[in-house]
């Protein structure tokens, strides 16, 4: 019997008062991993080296995520993942939004990078608007699940 190994993923955005810390809204979107991000795992199994998750983006593109992308379509925003943490079948990339960052966009894609310019992307999705304001922060968790089939 052939098994195939499976990567899919899940995008949980909490959008909290940066004052109160009340969270205001959340968004659970599903995300494309990339045939750029199908490659990084292919080649790791391949040769068990390749470049590593470090970096998440937001931005203001609309146009829906396909497997071709590279980029983001209007990157607003990037920096090093808050936080990386390695659970059982899964990876979460996070990005945590103070109130000082991304401000004066409607913020409607993000995506999982292997560097701080340019870099493979490696998963990208694309959301209604969060309007990105001083009053508010945003927590971005990025799951990828990698399963069997």
């Amino acid at each position: 019997m052939k098994q195939s190994i499976t990567l899919s993923g899940r995008l949980h955005a909490t959008i909290t008062d940066a004052r109160t810390g009340v969270v205001v809204d959340e968004r659970h979107v599903d995300n494309l991993v990339t045939l750029v991000g199908r490659n990084q795992v292919r080649d790791l199994l391949i040769t068990g080296t390749g470049p590593t998750l470090s970096h998440y983006a937001v931005g203001t593109g609309t146009t829906p995520a396909v497997a071709g992308d590279t980029s983001l379509q209007n990157e607003v925003f990037r920096d090093v993942a808050t936080q990386i943490v390695e659970l059982p079948g899964e990876v979460e990339v996070t990005l945590y939004l103070s109130s000082t960052q991304a401000n004066g966009n409607d913020i409607t894609e993000a995506g999982i990078f292997t560097a701080d310019l340019g870099g493979a992307m490696f998963a990208r999705t694309v959301f209604s608007p969060i309007n990105k304001t001083s009053n508010v922060a945003i927590t971005f968790a990025h799951t990828i699940s990698i399963g069997a089939s």
